[in-house]
């Protein structure tokens, strides 16, 4: 669970900081956006989404406008098409999910549990990634939902 946690902030800390950037269209017109996911009956648009496989991972990473965010972790730099097993054991067809949200000044991390059967589908299309998965089971200690939802590379 450190290194999830480790993982995720380090993902959320490169959004933070390479994630945006001024835009050069002043019509003020908002443009859709790629990545989308649900979480305990809420639904998050991903304004700024990003790859890094700077760790020797594949971290996919999208946020929104309030900080709120994703993160599919591949443990290897993933280079075919395919399903990826959600687990924690670091297995290189393996990934994992983690995702944050906040509320009332207070940061919540939900992460995948491992539970047979959660699974992600990956498309590799002109380099880019995109992860779609439905109901992965994920937890914050306390509380245990599902997340689905679709990450795609910018």
């Amino acid at each position: 669970m450190k290194n999830l946690f480790l993982l995720a902030l380090i993902a959320i800390t490169f959004i933070t900081f390479y994630g945006c950037s001024k835009s050069s269209s002043s019509s003020g017109a908002t443009t859709a956006t790629s990545s989308q996911w649900t979480l305990k009956g809420t639904t998050y648009n991903g304004l700024a989404t990003s790859y890094n496989t700077s760790s020797g991972l594949g971290i996919l990473t999208s946020a929104d406008a309030a900080g709120n965010s994703i993160t599919v972790t591949f443990y290897s730099h993933p280079a075919t098409n395919g399903t990826y097993t959600v687990s924690d054991a670091a297995n290189s067809n393996d990934c994992s999910i983690n995702v944050q949200t906040y509320a009332n000044n207070a940061s919540v991390i939900y992460s995948s549990t491992s539970k047979a059967g959660d699974n992600v589908n990956l498309i590799i299309s002109g380099g880019k990634l995109k992860a779609t998965f439905t109901n992965v089971t994920v937890s914050n200690g306390t509380t245990t939902t599902t997340t689905s939802g679709t990450v795609i590379q910018q």
